[in-house]
């Protein structure tokens, strides 16, 4: 067996399903530590408080606008801005600003971060980053739901915007059918809490080869080769992140504690890369929309054709990846993915995401690519048109 489905096999049976801040997410961290340290890169695991599930953290914000429907009849005034602060936190929330998420946190989660030395000067650090982490099945991620799942969560969006503007013409106008109106939205949060409490009472945790058990063996086939071959004038960091699936808190964290480590970055995001179309991702994110950075989507396009390997640009928005975090506070990044025809992940947070169905070529033409980009990266003049970390991390503070 190759060494990058060793590793797969290692994560998703071995070891098994990852919960994010469990035992077995330790497990994970320290093997890819190990396996880091083993080919000479300075490495180490590092801990950070977390949530062990996004659900729990969206069902608080759900119940807060439910409640602030509930306490219009009595405090008005109070409702409305309890729906409409909570609607502005959850914005926060899903694009990695953590508020609740972070008042929740109480357990230790782990990141896995290695670095390797650049052979000559360095002009430039690339980050390679890909979670440790899996995520638990549910009636959201079957195949009736899981194909509208955007759907679901812009409804679920649209339910947390019209509570303040129906609870507020309430409160104007001083009619009874404003609050009346609220409570449709209302229920559709509350049909998100049920959905969101059957997956946890009843879902399984998955084995979690293709997600992301198969981007972590990318992650370390690059570690491996780039240890007997180090970039020219590109200090490499490979980071393993802890609990992604529980809300992007691992990357986040990473940003968060590295801002004065790392010079003129680019970002290279690992997800899901088992098996599927391969895809670099010009857009991604929830709400609002982000753009991958430009210099890193056309070094992409340029590394296939020279490589002659099957990568096509793509859009991802049914849910956030580590990449969010990075879009968010305007620093430079891109998303390498497989997606299915219907432009979702292959088995996604399903019981059949299992070793038997990854395609070990996609493992090595996901790694042939991102060699090539790093050696476009050391051979261009310009260095792409990204901005200096220097006047960007003020955005890396939350």
């Amino acid at each position: 067996m190759s060494l990058l489905l060793c590793i797969v096999k290692h994560l998703s049976v071995n070891i098994g399903p990852r919960p994010s801040a469990s035992a077995q997410e330790v497990e994970a961290a320290r093997y890819l530590d190990n396996f880091f340290r083993e080919r000479g890169l300075e490495s180490r695991v590092i801990s950070f408080r977390s949530v062990r599930t996004f659900s729990l953290t969206y069902a608080v914000y759900y119940a807060i606008s439910i409640a602030a429907v509930l306490l219009f009849m009595r405090w008005p005034a109070a409702a409305v801005f309890l729906a409409s602060a909570n609607l502005l936190f959850f914005v926060a929330e899903i694009n990695t600003y953590h508020i609740i998420g972070a008042l929740l946190a109480r357990w230790r989660s782990h990141n896995t971060v290695a670095r390797q030395a650049a052979a000559s000067t360095v002009k430039r650090t690339v980050i390679f980053s890909a979670h440790l982490d899996s995520s638990r099945s549910g009636v959201l991620f079957s195949p009736p739901l899981v194909s509208v799942f955007r759907l679901i969560f812009m409804s679920g969006l649209i339910s947390f915007a019209l509570i303040p503007c129906l609870l507020a013409a309430g409160l104007i106008f001083d009619h009874p059918v404003f609050w009346l109106l609220s409570l449709f939205p209302a229920f559709s949060l509350l049909t998100g809490i049920l959905l969101l409490l059957q997956r946890e009472l009843f879902g399984s945790y998955t084995a979690g080869a293709n997600d992301n058990a198969s981007a972590v063996a990318v992650l370390g086939g690059l570690a491996d080769y780039f240890a007997k071959n180090p970039a020219d004038s590109c200090e490499l960091y490979f980071v393993g992140t802890g609990s992604e699936e529980s809300g992007i808190i691992g990357m986040t964290h990473f940003l968060k504690n590295s801002r004065n480590q790392l010079l003129n970055p680019l970002f290279i995001n690992l997800e899901s890369l088992g098996c599927g179309q391969l895809k670099y991702i010009e857009r991604e994110g929830m709400f609002p929309v982000l753009r991958a950075d430009q210099y890193l989507r056309n070094l992409a396009e340029k590394a296939a054709k020279n490589k002659r390997l099957p990568f096509v640009a793509g859009r991802f928005h049914t849910i956030l990846t580590d990449n969010v975090s990075v879009l968010a506070r305007r620093l430079p990044g891109l998303t390498l993915m497989g997606c299915g025809p219907d432009q979702l992940i292959p088995y996604w947070h399903q019981t059949g995401d299992i070793l038997g169905n990854i395609r070990e070529e996609n493992l090595i033409k996901a790694v042939e690519l991102v060699k090539e980009m790093v050696t476009l990266i050391d051979t261009e003049n310009g260095y792409g048109e990204t901005r200096q970390w220097e006047t960007l991390r003020s955005g890396c503070k939350n």
